[in-house]
């Protein structure tokens, strides 16, 4: 489950910081940016994951339980490097969530202090988190999608637990979207920029995967085969590779199909509670 604000999640929960992208690592050179994009850009509308132009793009990961932003290998998980997440007046002890924002390539982080969540962007070459706002509950994971609207879903220990919003990146503010509840213990969402579907992983005991239409808000379930995972922490598109990467809770790192098949790519490492592909320093 995901602690309520300011609470200590219970293990195998939620509440565990995340995950995000690796320098030079990603898109191979000349791989196509998402539909409507311009490859040859220098830098922003292509999809996390892909290389746009010259653009480089890393894979970077936050603690679960630290105040760290690791950069790690795609292809197994390793960490190449760390960095402390730092945010003035506030004292970062783990984060809950990492998106990339497409147009721009800042790297969106959900920061825990005490009581609070904390919305912000963070410099991955400083690890210096600029401060958004204090977010209004207990936030499991973020996702933008290919439009600049940011998703957020939050944890099973939330006041409003396992629900899908909307959250303003101007002012840290949520608007209701759809209720979830698949699966038990463990949210996390990532937006699929080839098939512009949202896909949200859930479960402990119990695992969920599935689909969610953001225009009709239909939800398809699938069938989850490939190798074993524990609770699915993080998530992330691989445009390179037209899959997602992810991370579970006994430190497993993972290439994961559209169609939920799991293949376990590394271990050791983590575990991390945001995963995102972003701009290399």
């Amino acid at each position: 489950t995901d602690a309520l604000p300011g609470t200590d999640a219970l293990p195998g929960t939620d509440a565990l910081p995340g995950t995000d992208a690796v320098p030079g690592t990603d898109a191979v050179p000349g791989t196509d940016a998402v539909p409507g994009t311009d490859s040859a850009a220098a830098a922003t509308d292509a999809a996390p994951g892909t290389d746009a132009g010259m653009v480089v793009l890393a894979l970077y990961a936050c603690g679960s339980q630290d105040d760290n932003l690791y950069t790690l290998d795609p292809a197994t998980g390793g960490v190449l490097s760390m960095i402390t997440m730092t945010l003035s007046g506030f004292t970062v002890q783990n984060c809950t969530g990492m998106a990339t924002e497409p147009a721009t390539g800042a790297l969106w982080v959900v920061i825990k202090d005490g009581m609070m969540r904390l919305l912000g962007t963070v410099d991955p070459t400083t690890g210096v988190v600029t401060l958004v706002g204090a977010m209004d509950d207990a936030y499991a994971g973020i996702a933008f999608t290919d439009t600049g609207t940011l998703y957020g879903v939050t944890g099973d220990g939330a006041m409003t637990p396992e629900t899908l919003f909307t959250i303003d990146t101007a002012t840290a503010m949520s608007t209701f979207v759809l209720t979830l509840g698949a699966g038990t213990d463990g949210e996390t969402v990532a937006f699929n920029f080839s098939d512009g579907l949202l896909y949200h992983v859930s479960g402990l005991a119990t695992h969920a995967f599935e689909t969610i239409d953001l225009g009709s808000l239909a939800i398809t379930p699938a069938t989850i085969t490939g190798d074993p995972y524990s609770e699915l922490l993080a998530l992330t598109f691989d445009a390179s590779a037209t899959a997602f990467i992810g991370g579970d809770l006994d430190t497993n790192f993972f290439a994961i199909s559209p169609a939920a098949a799991f293949t376990m790519i590394g271990t050791g490492t983590g575990p991390f509670k945001g995963l995102a592909f972003a701009p290399a320093p």
